[in-house]
């Protein structure tokens, strides 16, 4: 969703931090997750409502 947000937006850089937060930080997590840190699922959740914060 917040891909589609950025591109339909005629100013994309406001969205900047909340989309690095999800697709760097919050992937890198998610593989530490699947590589088996039960621990970094919660991290991965932690960034998604931090990106959802940042665009309220």
């Amino acid at each position: 969703m917040l891909w589609q947000l950025i591109v339909v937006a005629p100013d994309s850089a406001p969205y900047a931090p909340a989309w690095n937060l999800t697709n760097i930080h919050a992937k890198i997590d998610l593989l530490d997750f699947e590589r088996g840190n039960l621990a970094a699922l919660a991290r991965v959740q932690e960034k998604v409502r931090e990106a959802i914060q940042m665009l309220l």
